[in-house]
């Protein structure tokens, strides 16, 4: 099992425990409420100032009764319904319809007189209305014993003052089109000041978590419209810019319906059918996220098939009545779980099978998030059908949700950054080799005819000279020395390495020119340190012998002079040859045939000018007449951190 495969299967076990304990806690919060009556004798309001008022409370199915009916006795014989919770069946075993009217009632005792309180209505289904002690302190939607007129159903506050020790809690809830109806979220009950901070608190943190991943889509969306290279790089930045904006306003719409905020004048209706469109948007951008990380992961057909189905959806919430989509939305959140929890576990699958070519970081990431948005899924549904009291679970995974993509987009640019600087590395290392290896045959081209030439003279002398025979073969043994064993690794060598080899190469030729060569040599000191490209400036001594002075039956003088000025080296050979022709000079600083032959050890100096421009940007320039020529070029100082000096210096003749 690798490493991923171990972190990936116990970090879902991890999650799934967690996942138990934090439903299980909400399964088995206390009903404070006993057969209609909660006593707050056993409650201290000032230690515990905010109390949910769950348990079982008073239940009248099919009537909206008033608080006098209640005074005068005209309510009835109740039944019993948990709150919070749907109201289709209740504690004493009664089934209800989905849709309908009721009302319900609870008595708060021993409550301490004279304070003001506050109480926060959550979720009730899909109008209501709440009465403390015969006063209305909430309403939400419009309707009567027969219909209802006018559906609304946001989180609400108010206050009020209780001046007996007792209050009267009545609620009356009419559903006509929602799936089923009831007070499924807590009322919350306690002192003004802390069902203000309470309301304050969850707005706060649901408009920051909004806030959060709309910012980071709008970041994704401007990212894809304005860079055409993440556009070709990676095809699933867009929906994942989408899916951030529509996870935003899905947030907008849960709970505390914070996007009322920015639309204050929206219907219910209106907000409902934009928190359902930005679900199937939500859902149809994940499955090209999938199909985008890696085909195989979803197949072409599932994925068009999947796509249709929500694009045909979205219309049908836009256009059609409340009763038509609110159904629709019911069968839709089935579809939902089904689709979420399949892709889920293929990926899961192929995620274990190894098969899938992907790296396994963003497999994992990408696993992570369908689980994240699968539990969002089925938490919201278990909210919708009034099986739990809220869904704070569901809201903090669909924030990880959001989060996990971003985490996936910023693995998979920086895997796109790892790859490119992989290939920049492999580039560079080829370069370097090519470099090398351009060396390597700079350094073979010594001409067999200059080691036959050395040797002939070497036999001579050994007839005539037989010390200065040793002394030649010597020089010649360094030479060849230095020319071979050059380090092939680095891209550099010292002034003072390629003035040694140069000094070698003009003693091996006095041998066979003697009096008719002379070479002055004009080094300044701080120069010897300085790191240049090899085999620079030798072939341009090597040059200016060949087809200078050597042409001349007389002979001549070259002139080498090397200097350093501030963070320049400035190089000059110079001759007083026959010159050099223009069109020769042409050739050369146009480069016509990278490794043109030239006389001498076979570098020409086409090829040495090539070389200037890639390494420096700089080239040969050229001064030249009927009685000499004088090459010249400079390049960046760059020395070793020891700098060689040398203080021989003077003439050679």
């Amino acid at each position: 099992m690798t490493s991923w495969t171990r972190y990936i299967t116990a970090g879902l076990c991890l999650i799934s425990l967690l996942l138990f304990f934090l439903y299980r806690e909400e399964g088995r919060q206390a009903d404070h409420a006993v057969n209609g009556v909660l006593d707050l004798a056993a409650t201290s309001v000032s230690a515990t100032p905010l109390i949910p008022l769950n348990g079982i409370w008073e239940f009248y199915w099919g009537k909206l009764l008033q608080p006098n009916d209640f005074a005068e006795g005209k309510q009835g014989k109740p039944g019993w319904m948990r709150v919070p919770g749907n109201w289709t069946k209740g504690t004493d075993g009664r089934s209800y319809a989905n849709t309908g009217l009721a009302t319900y009632r609870l008595k708060l005792e021993h409550v301490p007189p004279g304070m003001t309180f506050g109480i926060k209505k959550e979720n009730i289904r899909n109008a209501s209305r709440i009465y403390v002690n015969g006063t209305l302190v909430l309403e939400n939607g419009e309707f009567n014993a027969q219909k209802t007129i006018v559906e609304s159903n946001y989180p609400q506050t108010a206050s009020f003052r209780l001046p007996v020790p007792t209050a009267d809690i009545i609620v009356q809830v009419a559903n006509h089109n929602y799936l089923i109806g009831g007070i499924t979220g807590p009322l919350l009950f306690g002192t003004q000041e802390a069902i203000v901070l309470h309301n304050n608190r969850h707005m706060i943190a649901e408009t920051f978590a909004a806030t959060l991943i709309l910012a980071i889509g709008v970041f994704y969306l401007l990212l894809y419209a304005g860079s055409s290279y993440f556009r070709r790089r990676d095809l699933a930045i867009f929906p994942f810019g989408l899916t951030c904006l529509f996870s935003a306003v899905m947030l907008g719409y849960l709970s505390q319906r914070t996007i009322s905020l920015l639309l204050p004048g929206i219907g219910y209706w209106s907000l409902f059918r934009i928190g359902h469109m930005a679900s199937y948007c939500s859902i149809i951008a994940l499955i090209l996220i999938v199909h985008r990380t890696h085909e195989p992961f979803l197949a072409k057909r599932v994925k068009q098939a999947i796509t249709l189905v929500y694009a045909c959806c979205i219309p049908c919430v836009a256009l059609s009545p409340p009763a038509v989509f609110i159904r629709l939305a019911g069968v839709m959140g089935i579809v939902n779980l089904s689709v979420v929890l399949g892709v889920f576990i293929s990926v899961l699958v192929s995620f274990y099978r190894g098969r899938a070519a992907v790296e396994a970081s963003v497999h994992a990431t990408l696993i992570a998030a369908l689980y994240l948005v699968t539990v969002y899924t089925a938490d919201v549904g278990l909210y919708s059908l009034g099986l739990k009291a809220d869904m704070n679970i569901g809201i903090l995974f669909l924030v990880l949700y959001s989060l996990s993509l971003a985490v996936l987009v910023i693995i998979r640019y920086y895997l796109i950054f790892r790859n490119s600087e992989q290939v920049s590395q492999a580039l560079g290392k080829a370069e370097q080799r090519s470099r090398q290896s351009e060396t390597a045959f700079l350094q073979a081209q010594i001409k067999p005819h200059f080691l036959f030439n050395a040797l002939n003279s070497v036999i001579s002398l050994c007839y005539l000279d037989g010390a200065r025979a040793a002394e030649v073969l010597h020089k010649l043994s360094r030479y060849l020395h230095q020319s071979f064993d050059m380090d092939a690794s680095s891209d550099y060598v010292t002034i003072a390495k390629e003035l040694e080899l140069i000094r070698l190469f003009v003693d091996i030729e006095r041998v066979r020119f003697g009096e008719r060569l002379q070479v002055d040599y004009a080094i300044d000191p701080d120069a010897l340190g300085v790191r240049v490209i090899p085999l620079v400036i030798e072939p341009l001594v090597e040059n200016a012998i060949r087809h200078g002075v050597m042409e001349n039956r007389e002979g001549g003088v070259i002139r080498l002079s090397i200097r350093r000025e501030r963070e320049r080296l400035w190089v000059t050979v110079e001759d007083n040859g026959k010159g050099m022709s223009a069109q020769q000079i042409q050739a050369v600083q146009e480069g016509g045939g990278r490794l043109r032959k030239a006389e001498g050890n076979g570098i020409g100096l086409i090829n040495i000018n090539g070389r200037l421009r890639e390494f420096y940007g700089t080239e040969l320039r050229f001064e030249t007449e009927s009685h000499g020529t004088k090459v010249t070029f400079d390049v960046p100082a760059e020395a070793e951190e020891e700098e060689v000096r040398d203080d021989s210096s003077g003439t050679c003749g």
